[in-house]
């Protein structure tokens, strides 16, 4: 069951760039 790792990959990227985005 990798396809929980990559959703939850996807899922902390998108909130890491976001982040990063808002600091900008």
């Amino acid at each position: 069951m990798r396809f929980s790792a990559v959703l939850l990959n996807s899922r902390a990227a998108h909130h890491l760039y976001n982040g990063t985005d808002s600091s900008r």
